[in-house]
């Protein structure tokens, strides 16, 4: 894992560490277990920034019965925690909260894999089908942080898929700037219940040894990573006089789709410029004050190309300059977390 803090997340960083891993000695035990008693075929474990442990989550916290906690997904146990934990580093203590118009946004995938756990529990256990349907609906995430602090700002899901943590930003710095809430959090959660290396479910852009070299000439695809991660918001003004510490003020943002290209899901470096551009103007800044870009940078030989001929359209198009810009991508250090992607980039 790449750390269960900001502080180790960014040690690992610094250090250049490459957090993907096998699957860790507890949490394989438990996954072969499980998939043994459902296949008697040879099962060979995906590689990947994964958790070490995904089984571990303090219910009595949250006022959530033992029973119910089993029957809720680990990914929406963690990001409940992440959540919180957000809101305390930000100096918040549960009663500061109470009754307080707190919007809260999610960006998490809206597919089959988070039912995954849903169906693990109805094979399993399926006397607890009904405590796992509520403990697995997507709208719960949000809410239960929500019912749990007594918050009274408004609650969304968001799935754009890899965008889907910068989406739920956007929409976030939206309402705050829009006055219908006064502080937001915003997050994203990926986990990879049945981390199995099959054939069958690959979509043509991973990395043949599980490795993501993001603008590296030997960069063949990407790997996959889990990760769950949570900033809370609110206006400048707002935390200003609140005497907030604040870790970095948000000066100006931008969203686009690239339209039709060549294939779905390949992206066009042209729309790329246009929204940096565009956020670049929002902002108020020019192409000198760039001086670092988190790209999305999967480590695909088509998609590394398009993002980085956009980037460089974008920021050396006005000056003529080169080498003003340094370029990285957190992917080469945990793998891709998709949902999760913009949440992990955002942080770093």
């Amino acid at each position: 894992a790449a750390g269960d803090s900001p502080e180790q997340f960014w040690e690992n960083i610094s250090n250049k560490t490459e957090c993907i891993s096998s699957v860790r000695s507890t949490r394989k035990n438990d996954l072969l277990t499980f998939l043994r008693n459902d296949s008697d075929e040879e099962i060979e474990l995906a590689e990947g920034g994964l958790f070490s442990r995904i089984d571990l989550f303090d219910n009595k916290f949250f006022h959530i019965r033992e029973q119910d906690a089993l029957c809720t997904s680990p990914c929406m146990r963690m990001l409940l925690e992440v959540m919180w934990k957000a809101l305390e580093d930000a100096g918040y203590r549960e009663r500061d909260l109470n009754g307080e118009n707190v919007n809260i946004y999610t960006g998490i995938v809206t597919d089959a894999q988070i039912y995954e756990y849903r169906e693990i529990v109805k094979k399993y256990c399926k006397k607890l089908l009904p405590t796992a349907i509520n403990g697995n609906l997507l709208p719960v995430i949000p809410a239960a942080l929500a019912y749990y602090l007594n918050l009274k700002g408004t609650t969304a899901v968001v799935d754009t898929a890899c965008a889907s943590s910068s989406t739920a930003v956007i929409q976030a710095a939206d309402a705050l700037k829009s006055g219908q809430c006064k502080a937001a959090v915003v997050a994203g959660g990926r986990m990879i219940y049945n981390p199995v290396n099959d054939p069958d479910e690959k979509i043509g852009i991973e990395s043949g040894d599980f490795r993501a070299r993001p603008f590296d000439e030997t960069a063949e695809g990407t790997v996959h990573g889990e990760g769950v991660a949570a900033i809370v918001i609110k206006t400048y003004r707002q935390a200003l006089l609140d005497r907030d510490r604040i870790y970095a003020v948000i000066k100006g943002y931008a969203a686009n789709q690239s339209g039709k290209t060549p294939r779905m899901g390949i992206s066009d470096h042209n729309a790329q410029k246009e929204v940096i551009l565009k956020g670049m103007e929002r902002a108020g800044f020019c192409t000198e004050d760039i001086q670092y870009c988190e790209a999305h940078g999967t480590g695909t030989y088509v998609g590394d190309q398009l993002e980085v001929r956009g980037i460089e359209e974008a920021l050396a198009g006005s000056t003529g300059k080169r080498g003003i810009c340094a370029l990285g991508s957190v992917k080469g250090n945990i793998g891709h977390c998709f949902i999760a992607a913009a949440a992990a980039s955002l942080v770093k």
